[in-house]
């Protein structure tokens, strides 16, 4: 009786359990990134460039982003953002397929540096606008489907947004 005992005792191995060397580290996936405007890993431009700035005091990181000329020319319509806009792009790798919402910590002094483009893999998906009061603020909200897999966030101009951070989160709480 006292043999069989210890073998149970044995077999339900109580005490810490040790991973196996070869065992993939236990992380879970990532859900939520949020994204310094000047981390960009590609850009383009037109007529503009994005420039990183640290005039406006309150920005997170090393700077922000602007549109130089910072001559408040528009890019307005979705159908021509991606030919006439400058941009910034960010990758996005999204373990957890999932609805995200989209949030962009942005600076407006006025109605010409108030909004800006966003999309997913090169396509448009809305604009985000930002109240007009000189402060930083998390705006947007925007819900947006993503698959599994590597994604690409792009950014473009539409007016002179000052543009500070960008998030993308499972919930629908700014963070």
């Amino acid at each position: 009786m006292r043999a069989a005992l210890l073998v149970l005792a044995s077999a339900c191995s109580f005490g810490t359990e040790v991973p196996s060397i070869d065992a993939p580290p236990l992380t879970p996936p990532t859900t939520m990134f949020i994204f310094e405007a000047e981390a960009f890993v590609a850009k383009t431009t037109t007529t503009h460039d994005w420039t990183e700035v640290t005039t406006e005091a309150g920005y997170s990181g090393t700077g922000y982003m602007i549109l130089s000329p910072d001559n408040s020319t528009p890019c307005a319509t979705m159908s021509a953002v991606t030919t006439c806009g400058a941009s910034l792009v960010y990758n996005l790798p999204i373990d957890d397929a999932r609805t995200y919402y989209i949030y962009t910590r942005l600076f407006a002094s006025n109605g010409s540096h108030d909004s800006l483009w966003f999309g997913i893999d090169g396509a448009v998906e809305d604009v985000i606008d930002v109240m007009e009061d000189s402060t930083w603020r998390w705006t947007g909200g925007k819900p947006l489907a993503l698959a599994a897999g590597l994604h690409t966030l792009h950014v473009w101009q539409r007016e002179g947004a000052r543009f500070d951070m960008i998030a993308v989160m499972p919930t629908a709480a700014p963070p």
